[in-house]
């Protein structure tokens, strides 16, 4: 969907696609233009001017039907070559009804100003339209000279991040600090208020991928994938200040062919959030599971006293709770895919509560349930109580996250995977 201010919304290839037959339409518009300019009008003008018309209709048609088997993409929506050429098509086939070949004068000089008329409105229309000029920085017109078979138009860097955030409540920026070979996209808050969760994804031509953050999804303050305004440490908020970064796994790979990013969703810590509705629904529901697994563990932890045998015994528990609990996620997965016929993968919202509950169990084996001893046994006891502690307290205080519960309501362990959260790739 296209807006007069020249925002979108939408799957980026069938605007890119839509945007290209607008460049259609611009392109045999300037053209026709230019020609009705220069010729007199009048019958043999008329006569030449026909057999043109006839020519490059063929020639256009012929275009399009190349571009729509030699361009990749699922449907023709998403075939950028495959939009300009039918947009050139539009305009020849609209002045094919208003011109005829064999027509005598003085008739045949009216029906060239009319044609002339009306290909000179039309093209004003086209030259002040706002939405295409806005849309000319993100995707750089289609001209002629594409060839057939070409992918679309590369967009610059420049292009791909402005596509990528489209809010002024943040942005993105690329960051190459980690020392590997390629930058990776960060999210920038621009709002007054504080980020505390995101979502984002890139498609490329052959794969999908995606990423969240969620500062409920660790114990501690922040991570050191945050980083406060204009230093390379982690905010000591906690959450993304004005100005702070929170860098994603989305890498800027050249062999992954053209892609594009994009952030799909953020919430605020004042429980408001920005995005798509369903990728949200996915973001709480890891919340959801997040808080379930921290409060078993605090319940656990408060019922035991400290020693060698407790923490072994919570070491067998948790690796019986962490394959259990893939086991589960993963069938709720393939529950539910069966039946479908599309592409289109559905992630059910369970998925995310499972994984959210499986977290918590391997930050506790990881952290605290390894090389047990009798003599640090206390002192390991003592210090996954604090970590599991600390993390309940920290959700039970979440403000974002009890406002969204009104919006939407807390998922537990005996729903299934009714609800599902189409077109978001598992992380």
């Amino acid at each position: 969907m296209l807006f007069s201010d020249g925002s979108f919304e939408g799957k980026t290839e069938v605007v890119r696609t839509l945007k290209a037959h607008r460049d259609g339409l611009a392109a045999s518009l300037n053209y026709w233009a230019d020609r009705m300019r220069a010729e007199p009008s009048g019958g043999a003008a008329l006569r030449a001017f026909f057999d043109e018309l006839q020519g490059r209709l063929t020639g256009d048609e012929e275009k399009a039907s190349q571009s729509m088997q030699s361009q990749s993409g699922p449907g023709l929506m998403e075939k950028p070559l495959y939009g300009y050429w039918t947009g050139r098509q539009r305009v020849e086939r609209n002045l094919q009804l208003r011109v005829s070949r064999d027509v005598s004068e003085p008739r045949a000089s009216k029906m060239f100003r009319q044609a002339a008329d009306e290909i000179l409105a039309w093209q004003k229309k086209i030259e002040s339209n706002i939405a295409l000029k806005q849309l000319n920085s993100v995707f750089p017109p289609i001209s002629d000279a594409a060839e057939i078979g070409d992918k679309a138009p590369g967009q610059s860097m420049q292009a791909r991040l402005q596509l990528a955030a489209q809010s002024s409540s943040y942005h993105v920026e690329t960051y190459s600090g980690r020392g590997g070979p390629y930058p990776y996209l960060v999210l920038v808050n621009d709002s007054q208020k504080q980020i505390e969760a995101f979502a984002a994804s890139q498609q490329c031509e052959h794969m999908t991928s995606g990423d969240s953050r969620d500062v409920l999804g660790f114990s501690g303050t922040a991570t050191s994938d945050m980083m406060a305004p204009g230093e390379e440490r982690p905010p000591r908020s906690g959450v993304l200040d004005t100005g702070a970064r929170w860098i994603t796994s989305i890498a800027f790979i050249p062999a992954n062919g053209p892609c594009q990013e994009k952030i799909d969703a953020v919430i605020f810590s004042d429980g408001s959030f920005e995005g798509n509705a369903d990728v949200m629904r996915t973001i709480k529901a890891g919340r959801d599971g997040y808080a379930a697994g921290v409060n078993y563990w605090a319940d656990r932890i408060r019922q035991e006293k400290p020693g060698l045998a407790k923490l072994q015994a919570f070491s067998n528990e948790v690796n019986r709770r962490i394959p259990e609990e893939k086991r589960k996620a993963n069938e709720l997965f393939l529950r539910a895919q069966q039946g479908r016929h599309d592409a289109e993968v559905t992630t059910p919202l369970s998925w995310y509560y499972w994984s959210g509950k499986q977290a918590v169990d391997v930050a506790v084996e990881l952290n605290f349930l390894r090389n047990l001893s009798e003599e640090k046994a206390s002192e390991d006891f003592g210090r996954l109580a604090r970590f599991i502690l600390a993390w309940q307290n920290k959700i039970e205080r979440n403000v974002a996250l009890k406002q969204l519960n009104y919006v939407f309501p807390p998922l537990s362990e005996v729903q299934e995977a009714g609800d599902k959260a189409p077109g978001r790739p598992i992380p």
